[in-house]
């Protein structure tokens, strides 16, 4: 387990493109959350009020369609299948429940964005709540690879920067939240898809002299893989059912793969592809970088119908996150149980993957 030290405002964070930060760094965002908190505790039944508001402004929506489309069928029958001055009676029955998906969308940000903050204080690390579109540019710009995605509302998010201890050795990381939209079809038939991806950066002792890409293998891609001339496959045989390793082809390239990829570092690849979900794993300069769809704390399996609501509603981010203990929607309060669950689920990726670094040849 890694034991805390003392660290000042002046010492330095390790992060991947920009110059070091400091752990004072972005005092205000944290502040600011931080006073938020204790406001709602001073007037807990504020955020009641308002759910229940919005529970009803849904139910009344709802309602009043209902008893129009009793009353007036056959006008209400057009509208449902759509006009030619109107999207349809699904989009207003939709955008009903706006609100309230919104205003959930905030209070579970907020909770977790509060137990983010305490483990980052108890750590001494740096914890940026904010999001950051200018630092998602540096980030694309040095990991293209991992970063160069979607067309629209790219940033990073809940950035962490620390030092984690392992085998009395302080080993830098950075991790956070990459966000990124999709933007399809044209004029009124545009759709939007938003999506959230995990990333963890590990500093290594040493700059490798080539990149490394991972990504992980789905049970379509074992198919196209097992067709492929060009394949590489390593020792282990849990290490390539779980990744595929980007080849170029050359005798050469090959020779440096095996000599990186040892039976080592496979084994400590394997456990962390266990602890997370499809991996992508880049090794590029002094840097290991691994990032994961979604969130690391939403359910393990979302269904058709929440992954859509995510997609469409513009305010949905942390809303189908796995059940908290912490509600405050009900008390104004963090469970220590969910800051328990959040922090060892963090400690247990950097356990791992701190591990890494020293069987880098």
């Amino acid at each position: 387990m890694e034991e805390e030290k003392n660290i000042s405002q002046n010492d330095d964070f390790w992060d991947p493109v920009d110059s070091n930060i400091k752990l004072g760094r972005f005092k205000k965002p944290r502040q600011a959350m931080k006073e938020k908190f204790k406001e709602l505790q001073k007037s807990p039944r504020k955020l009641k009020l308002t759910y229940w508001s919005l529970v009803f402004l849904g139910i009344f929506v709802w309602g009043g369609m209902g008893y129009w489309s009793y009353r007036d069928s056959s006008s209400s029958m057009t509208f449902l299948f759509g006009g030619e001055d109107t999207d349809g009676l699904f989009w207003v029955l939709l955008l009903a429940w706006v609100p309230l998906f919104g205003f959930m969308s905030y209070v579970k940000n907020l909770q977790v964005d509060l137990i983010k903050e305490r483990i980052a204080e108890k750590r001494k690390w740096v914890y940026n709540p904010a999001e950051s579109s200018r630092h998602w540019q540096s980030l694309k710009t040095k990991f293209p690879s991992i970063f160069a995605k979607g067309n629209k509302n790219q940033n990073v998010q809940d950035e962490i920067w620390g030092k984690y201890k392992n085998d009395d050795q302080d080993i830098d990381f950075y991790s956070g939240i990459f966000e990124y939209s999709k933007e399809s079809g044209s004029n009124k038939k545009k759709h939007t898809t938003r999506y959230f991806q995990t990333f963890f950066g590990i500093r290594l002792n040493e700059k490798l002299n080539k990149d490394l890409i991972l990504t992980p293998n789905g049970k379509i891609k074992k198919v196209f893989k097992a067709l492929l001339s060009e394949k590489i496959s390593l020792e282990s045989v849990e290490f390539n059912e779980i990744f595929s390793i980007e080849y170029g082809g050359k005798t050469e390239e090959k020779l440096d793969i095996f000599k990186m990829l040892s039976p080592a570092v496979q084994l400590e690849l394997i456990r962390l592809g266990k602890e997370s979900r499809d991996l992508k794993i880049l090794f590029s300069g002094s840097t290991f970088l691994f990032i994961q769809n979604g969130f690391l704390f939403q359910k393990e399996k979302m269904n058709f119908i929440f992954r859509f609501f995510i997609g469409m509603i513009p305010f949905a981010k942390q809303v189908f996150i796995r059940k908290m203990n912490s509600d405050f929607i009900k008390k104004v309060e963090i469970s220590p149980k969910d800051e328990a669950f959040f922090e060892k689920k963090i400690t247990n990726l950097l356990n791992i993957a701190t591990e890494i670094p020293q069987y880098l040849d």
